[in-house]
């Protein structure tokens, strides 16, 4: 059987932003920064300027720009964040951004059957087949952060997910994968936090020191569709990788009295 898989390309708007997101990233539009008008930075890229309008207010809904009427748009203070807790990052992009170099290594790919836990949060049967990759990220050679994928057999099709479990280094990076070989874009992700001791999280490297704390991310990708395409779980042993968010506050004090 062939399964046949749309192929997306990014769009003139989305191109515009991750070049943004690349200068803004790089320092060479620092915070507070006042960008060029929207006529010039379309004459600079050779796109429209409806494409440029569309790609600042995907970074203003980003946070990494502030449009700010009649003045112009600035670099927001909030996109210096190396490691925002609230956004999707790149596992290989936050280890970066540590200041390390990020490896990837793996440590088993197999089919499973769900349990009702895993089941419930991709929507699918208990019956149907979930295609499960355990790996370990690393910075300078050094185990940071340990990832357990969860993808529906549905979602890969019966060649690719043949292929994944005979070449596994394909499913990365997965945002890619993802949408560019099974064709579901993640639009958001649904995440749960919270701590547990490293003894707990069934990786065999975290059982040298079972007590050590790690911090637990449990989250469901949804694709625009709003079907859950994915569920990572991924733990982080000790103080090894940081991360910082912000909290927006909307809505007034009440007065007292």
């Amino acid at each position: 059987m062939v399964t046949h898989v749309r192929v997306h390309r990014q769009s003139a708007a989305q191109q515009v932003v991750q070049i943004f997101i690349d200068r803004i990233r790089s320092g060479e539009y620092g915070p507070e920064m006042r960008l060029p008008s929207e006529d010039a930075l379309g004459a600079e890229l050779g796109v429209s300027r409806t494409t440029v309008r569309s790609a600042l207010d995907a970074l203003a809904a980003q946070h990494f720009v502030v449009r700010r009427h009649g003045v112009g748009t600035f670099v927001s203070n909030l996109s210096h964040i190396p490691n925002p807790l609230n956004q999707a990052v790149m596992f290989q992009d936050l280890i970066r951004s540590n200041g390390f170099e990020p490896g990837i290594r793996w440590l088993s790919t197999t089919v499973t059957q769900p349990d009702c836990d895993l089941a419930k949060s991709l929507q699918t049967s208990p019956t149907e087949p979930v295609l499960e990759v355990r790996k370990v990220f690393t910075a300078d050679g050094a185990p940071v952060i340990f990832c357990t994928n969860f993808i529906p057999s549905w979602v890969l099709g019966e060649s690719l997910l043949r292929d994944v479990l005979a070449n596994p280094e394909i499913e990365e990076p997965l945002f890619s994968f993802l949408e560019t070989r099974c064709g579901h874009k993640i639009d958001y992700f649904v995440a749960t936090v919270w701590p547990e001791l490293a003894g707990e999280a069934g990786f065999d490297e975290l059982a040298t020191d079972p007590k050590m704390p790690a911090l637990v991310i449990d989250e469901v990708g949804y694709d625009r569709q709003e079907r859950p395409v994915v569920r990572s779980i991924h733990h982080y042993p000790g103080r090894r990788m940081n991360f910082v968010f912000f909290r927006r506050f909307y809505g007034d004090f009440a007065p007292n009295g």
